[in-house]
């Protein structure tokens, strides 16, 4: 009988509100083993022990990429090789007040509404977004308007993109003409250019109080000016090494150097929220 490839894991442990992992121990578990089955297995760590889940449905299990939460695993019978998991993956555990099933086009969105007369946000909520009738602008923002008990009128919103440190706010208007079909179509966030995915960050503004549309805060003006200095720095260490490079014929110049990718064993980071 052919045993199924084993995946080990490196289990971490996430502190306080943001994503810092500090590792907790290993697991290894088949590929053919489900979600629920490494959800289950991920709890018998010691330093786990704590978790007090009553099923499996309670642990939401997401995947990181540049310490960012990026997409939660969905499936709990599917398999691990179903769902994808590759070389170098990373992981971590949420724990959860209730069950939690989520369909292919439900979307964890964090929102956080801003505060009024400051560059500020009050801390974020999750919001579960059903996206699989209706992914327009407009249906989230009547989502949002029924948590918040306001008219769907009053809310502009906002996606955080932490890798620019900008906003891209959301158009009101929630039809686009196709070219082509001549015919008008609902314009979808999870498309471009927005590509809602789970864990992005939605910012609100309540218009009723707020008349300030800038969505950016103090902390992304700082960000942007640190990696402006950043570049500077950079660009002036690039010019020093071209000048000292100066005289090489072309017979000198080379390509960039190709090296093979080592294989590594499948790495994943499981941190627990509290």
């Amino acid at each position: 009988m052919k045993l199924s490839p084993l995946v080990k894991m490196c289990v971490c442990l996430v502190g306080g509100a943001m994503v810092e992992l500090r590792t907790v121990g290993q697991v290894e578990i088949s590929e053919e083993a489900t979600l629920e089955e490494l959800k289950t297995q991920v709890l018998t760590l010691p330093e786990l022990q704590y978790v007090c889940v009553p099923t499996p449905a309670f642990l939401r299990v997401w995947q990181l990429e540049g310490q960012r939460l990026t997409r939660i695993l969905r499936g709990q019978h599917h398999t691990l090789k179903k769902l994808k998991l590759s070389s170098g993956v990373e992981f971590c555990v949420q724990q959860l007040l209730r069950e939690e099933d989520l369909g292919p086009k439900e979307v964890l969105l964090r929102v956080q509404m801003g505060v009024p007369g400051e560059r500020g946000y009050y801390p974020p909520e999750d919001l579960v977004w059903d996206a699989s009738r209706d992914p327009s602008p407009r249906s989230l923002r009547s989502a949002l308007a029924s948590t918040y008990g306001l008219s769907p009128d009053s809310l502009l919103l906002a996606k955080h993109q932490p890798h620019t440190h900008t906003w891209e706010t959301f158009s009101n208007w929630s039809q686009q003409v196709s070219k082509r079909k001549k015919k008008k179509k609902a314009e979808s966030l999870l498309g471009a250019p927005f590509h809602l995915k789970d864990g992005d960050i939605i910012g609100v503004k309540n218009l009723l109080i707020d008349n300030n549309r800038d969505f950016s805060t103090q902390q992304d003006e700082q960000r942007l000016r640190e990696e402006k200095e950043q570049r500077r720095k950079g660009g002036q260490g690039v010019g020093a090494e071209v000048e000292t490079n100066r005289g090489v014929g072309p017979e000198k110049k080379m390509g960039p150097i190709k090296t093979r990718k080592t294989e590594v064993a499948l790495s994943i980071n499981v941190g627990v929220f509290r």
